[in-house]
């Protein structure tokens, strides 16, 4: 590596050296995600989500002793175009559709993705294919460093969208882009909701407060179709386990938060969120589905809207990445890039060929399909 840079390697996320670097570098970032806080990674180590599947640790870039980047990895082996890759990628504590590294960018040698791939190929005892750096969201700390020095072999294809409402000076600005006939159709529901019983929303953010709100959220989000299947976190023990030890890390610092909307004293519909930096992150959202036809969960949403504009401490609502219920709100859109930097084994080299010509490869397919036929 070059003589300036030196890396501290551990596996342990509470380890005391690497949450002092951890603070080090996150204080000269200027926003933080929350998939970039040792919190993150701390609740899936103590969660019961299983683990034994992959070797994985964090590894602190030091730029003259200083930190500047730490990237958590995992090691397994990946399939891609037909081949069986030694792969190392950004540690995946739960696959929410985000992921970024910890980096500064303002150091003087912008080459982290040099000096990562360098620390990789001094590991003889894990020989890599492929480093994947996926998920990552535009401008983010992944993003940033890749164009700061993009490494030979390397591809980089949109995977998705990452969606999130600006919170503006007051409610009607944060929602000018709605259509009109959605908003009307908001204070149509508004008013139904309320002819049924008293409304309340709640937003929980003390611990002390937070353990009764996640009982009434489990319940909201397990009701209707998610309960009867069995799919929703209150019958999925280890995924549970992961958002409980989320409300308990970010709960200390005030940075979990579960909003809440009451009909007659009734949970009806709620969000589990993590606020980091200026954004109100919405991991997860429910609503009683006996109530569907009133829409609380977008009723929730209009409220959330409300508390936070004009709010000097929160400036957007991030759906994470958001599915296509979400476009009704005409949101802002980032995209969320995967990289692929293959490393110079044959595998590596096949396969980065075929991620480079992939576009041409299928052309010529139909092509020759046409051909034949």
């Amino acid at each position: 590596m070059d003589d300036r840079y030196s890396y501290y390697v551990t596996e342990d996320c509470t380890d005391e050296q690497l949450l002092k670097y951890w603070g080090e570098v996150g204080r000269s970032l200027e926003q933080v995600s929350f998939v970039q806080k040792s919190e993150w990674f701390g609740a899936y180590l103590k969660s019961d989500l299983k683990k034994d599947k992959f070797y994985f640790c964090f590894v602190v870039f030091l730029h003259d002793g200083c930190p500047v980047a730490i990237v958590p990895l995992q090691y397994l082996i990946t399939s891609r175009f037909g081949f069986c890759l030694k792969t190392w990628r950004i540690f995946w504590p739960h696959d929410l559709g985000i992921n970024d590294l910890i980096f500064n960018p303002d150091i003087e040698e912008k080459n982290i993705i040099v000096e990562l791939k360098k620390y990789l190929n001094n590991r003889q005892d894990l020989p890599w294919d492929l480093l994947q750096l996926q998920d990552c969201l535009q401008d983010g700390s992944v993003d940033v460093a890749i164009s700061q020095s993009r490494p030979s072999r390397s591809v980089t294809v949109l995977h998705h969208y990452s969606k999130y409402l600006e919170c503006k000076s007051n409610l009607d600005n944060s929602v000018e882009r709605l259509s009109s006939k959605f908003k009307k159709n908001l204070r149509r529901l508004w008013k139904k909701l309320r002819e049924q019983g008293e409304v309340t929303t709640h937003i929980y953010k003390e611990p002390d407060q937070l353990c009764e709100a996640f009982d009434e959220f489990l319940e909201v989000e397990s009701s209707g179709w998610k309960g009867d299947s069995k799919t929703s976190l209150k019958y999925d023990k280890g995924l549970r386990s992961f958002y409980q030890s989320m409300l308990e890390t970010f709960g200390k610092s005030g940075s979990c938060v579960i909003h809440t909307m009451k009909l007659d004293g009734r949970p009806i519909a709620s969000q589990f969120a993590v606020i980091s930096g200026k954004s109100y992150n919405m991991l997860k959202i429910g609503y009683d589905e006996e109530f569907k036809s009133i829409g609380p969960g977008a009723l929730l949403l209009d409220e959330t809207v409300r508390v936070f504009s004009g709010d000097e401490d929160i400036d957007s609502i991030s759906f994470v990445t958001g599915g296509s219920w979400s476009d009704i709100w005409s949101p802002e859109v980032l995209c969320v890039n995967n990289h692929y930097i293959y490393n110079g084994t044959f595998k590596g080299n096949v396969c980065y060929f075929i991620e480079k010509n992939k576009q041409y490869l299928r052309s010529l397919k139909n092509y020759i399909n046409d051909k034949r036929q």
